[in-house]
């Protein structure tokens, strides 16, 4: 049953805040609840509740980044302002060593295509489900179902960014969802196998640096990325095996390196 003593947030089409019992308007961010100013039952104008949206816009603000434009409500956000910011975030996990350069680009190329397509001035709160149709024909004029679902994830991660940190949800509509499985699979290139007889033939010819990185692409599931984040330091001697954490994933490896 609904809780008369508390009132509900005025703002539903930005979903951000509730009343907490304390009394005050509150948000759980990244699994802690944070505060945002008082509440009252009978706020003429929506006062008090407008208070705590831009308090929590200031913060919001604040986390996301040091760079970003200023602090603007979500009636005056922009596709541009969103996409900044969204690839400030994403500039510092490359610098973190979190997200790959590669992966960055992606982003970027994403972000790039949503601007081009919908206007950089368009205001996000204006986006309709037409909007998102629009720009998924421009994508797949250009791309296949692999590249399309791709490209349509990178776009909903910035929409998902956007609902985090200014609590706008965008109306993606029905045409805007990825491709089936069994259509990318069917469009998808198959990937090359080498045989054992092909293998042998590349470390034969394979210079000593690249010959290793051959032997534990096959032996340890190495990556272009893993020997390139990989310190010297994780290498054991003695042992004649490489123990370390895996940067993007999180998980320990130990390898034999006989």
């Amino acid at each position: 049953m609904p809780d008369h003593t508390r009132p509900v947030w005025p703002f539903k089409e930005y979903g951000l805040l509730t009343a907490h019992p304390r009394g005050s308007w509150c948000k759980k961010v990244k699994g802690k609840l944070r505060y945002f100013g008082p509440w009252a039952v009978i706020d003429p104008d929506n006062l008090k509740a407008k208070a705590a949206l831009q308090r929590y816009l200031d913060f919001a603000q604040a986390e996301a980044s040091d760079t970003t434009p200023a602090v603007v409500l979500p009636t005056d956000l922009t596709l541009n302002i969103a996409v900044n910011q969204f690839l400030t975030g994403k500039i510092k996990a490359v610098e973190a060593g979190t997200l790959t350069q590669r992966q960055y680009t992606e982003y970027r190329n994403a972000g790039k295509l949503l601007l081009n397509t919908l206007g950089r001035g368009k205001l996000l709160t204006k986006l309709t489900p037409a909007d998102f149709a629009q720009l998924r024909g421009v994508m797949e004029k250009r791309w296949g179902p692999v590249r399309l679902g791709n490209t349509i994830t990178w776009v909903r991660s910035i929409f998902n960014h956007v609902q985090e940190y200014h609590g706008v949800v965008a109306r993606f509509g029905g045409q805007f969802d990825r491709p089936r499985i069994r259509e990318m699979r069917k469009a998808s290139t198959p990937k090359k196998l080498f045989t054992q007889r092909e293998i042998k033939a590349l470390l034969k010819l394979a210079s000593p640096a690249m010959r290793a990185m051959i032997l534990l692409g096959i032996n340890g599931g190495f990556g272009q990325m893993d020997f390139a984040m990989l310190p010297v330091g994780v290498v054991d001697f003695k042992r004649k095996a490489i123990d370390y954490t895996r940067q993007k994933t999180g998980v320990k490896r130990v390898i034999p390196a006989l």
